[in-house]
């Protein structure tokens, strides 16, 4: 997951690059490359933020599982009494939800912690209002 979020990153910085426009003058070129270089350093930050946000929260969620796996293998030898495969069984059902709540998480994850995220929700939210108000 980390690798797939840096490669992303990699990508827009790349794209970035070569959609620059090249009709600026050149005495504003200087200024105007150093803006957009802050802004995409903003950007690359928020980026990376949401990526460390997720992925925490992704290994945060499924932890029990594992724990849960290593568990059931170790004591898989035993003889198991019907209270602790209950205790087993209320276990894995939570950690499968916990599990599973990862995923759906990511919304709130990003509308948590990036600006940037938050900032195109919202252009985007303005799009669908005004083409609904057109119709």
């Amino acid at each position: 997951m980390l690798t797939f979020g840096l490669l992303t990153i990699r990508n827009i910085r790349q794209t970035v690059k070569r959609v620059l426009p090249n009709n600026i003058p050149i005495q504003a070129q200087p200024q105007t490359q150093n803006i957009l270089q802050q802004g995409q350093k903003a950007t690359d930050r928020q980026l990376i933020q949401m990526m460390l946000m997720q992925c925490t929260f992704f290994i945060l969620t499924s932890s029990p599982n594992v724990v849960y796996f290593f568990y059931s293998t170790a004591i898989s030898d035993g003889v198991v009494s019907a209270l602790q495969a209950a205790r087993l069984n209320m276990f894995m059902s939570m950690a499968n939800y916990v599990a599973l709540t990862g995923p759906c998480m990511s919304f709130y994850i990003f509308t948590l912690s990036s600006q940037l995220f938050r900032r195109e929700l919202i252009l985007l939210f303005r799009r669908l209002w005004r083409t609904m108000q057109r119709n």
